[in-house]
């Protein structure tokens, strides 16, 4: 197992703020998505490490977190971008500072997004899915996480996209909100 813990540490009219932190209580390394981007018209990658994924889970459930996402049905894509990915070895910990612009839009490296509601709509809590992988599940051999490209040691690393989608577990937190809850347009 891994633990997960996300806790409110802010909520403003702009944003919620959490605290995301994942201990590696397993005898292997695993690997946390741990940095999102923005992407420009040519490609260009904005990293951020406060940034989340926001997204209609099952039924009228809001999912925000890091994960490896997948491509929609029916669309074709030349390189399936994925988070940038950090090493978290047996007993270590990993925080991460994250911000969710109110109201919660949708935001995912798949557009376009779905149609969002006319008005927002309060919600009273919110899912967390963190992916990660476990080393332990790697084909030998496999380049399933490789050091970025153009980037210094220490950098967050990538992970192949099809291994990624693959190997990816989830782990899942539930966020309970102060009421009235917050606004979405999800």
């Amino acid at each position: 197992m891994a633990s997960l813990s996300v806790t409110i540490t802010g909520l403003t009219r702009e944003a919620l703020y959490l605290d995301v932190v994942l201990v590696n209580t397993r005898v292997t390394d695993i690997f946390v998505a741990a940095v999102l981007f923005r992407q420009d018209n040519v490609g260009n990658r904005d990293r951020d490490p406060a940034l989340l994924f926001a997204a209609r889970g099952s039924g009228e459930r809001v999912v925000i977190g890091k994960w490896v996402p997948s491509v929609p049905e029916g669309r074709k894509v030349e390189s399936e971008p994925v988070p940038y990915f950090t090493k978290l070895e047996p007993g270590k910990r990993w925080e991460n500072a994250c911000e969710l612009p109110l109201p919660v839009r949708w935001f995912g490296f798949y557009g376009p997004p779905p149609t969002p509601l006319r008005e927002p709509r309060m919600l009273p809590s919110l899912g967390f899915n963190l992916g990660i992988l476990d080393s332990a599940r790697f084909p030998p051999g496999a380049g399933v996480i490789v050091p970025s490209m153009a980037s210094p040691p220490g950098a967050p690393l990538e992970c192949d996209s099809g291994f990624g989608k693959q190997l990816q577990e989830f782990l899942t937190s539930e966020i309970a909100l102060p009421a009235p809850g917050i606004p979405s347009f999800i």
